[in-house]
């Protein structure tokens, strides 16, 4: 396990995440990703939920199983999943999906284990207030890391800037 956490962190490229006829893959509705041992899902600000669509497929060409599904960390939980023991055909496929809620800024990961196949998941929950500043009567959102420029103004006389802070997310965040 420690090989695979290490390999993934490091750059290493594994291969996807299968035992026999079994494949797990990132779905996003559209395309199926093949999953290796460690599936970043991204970021989400704080209290805002992300749900990620995790999809089991039987690639080979007799039946299989899913037998059991597990999942182990802070800020995730099963939201829906295929009632077990799950048979697939050969080529079928079924969903699985993990919701996720951050409750501090952090880095979260859970261990989502699928029969005897195991994925980490790692997402990261992020400050969500955006810093708008007026410029000629238009409010404008300043880049992470952007410098505001001020303009020109004479030594020894006060300048003022009016600056916004702006929460998009669902739940009130303390500044």
């Amino acid at each position: 396990m420690r090989f695979f956490l290490f390999a993934a962190v490091a750059g290493l490229a594994l291969p996807a995440v299968s035992f026999g006829q079994i494949q797990l893959f990132a779905f996003d509705g559209t395309t199926e990703t093949p999953l290796s041992a460690l599936y970043d899902a991204g970021s989400v600000a704080v209290g805002d939920s992300a749900e990620l669509r995790i999809r089991v497929r039987n690639v080979g060409s007799t039946a299989n199983s899913i037998q059991s599904i597990g999942l182990a960390g802070s800020g995730f939980t099963i939201t829906a999943r295929p009632t077990l023991p799950y048979v697939l055909a050969p080529g079928a496929a079924a969903d699985i999906r993990v919701g996720f809620t951050g409750a501090a800024v952090g880095a979260y990961s859970a261990s989502f284990t699928v029969n005897s196949l195991t994925v980490f998941l790692r997402i990261t929950a992020t400050f969500g207030v955006e810093l708008a500043q007026e410029i000629n009567g238009v409010r404008v959102v300043v880049p992470g890391g952007a410098t505001i420029d001020m303009g020109r103004q004479q030594r020894g006389l006060k300048l003022s800037q009016t600056l916004y802070l702006h929460n998009p997310g669902s739940v009130p965040l303390r500044v």
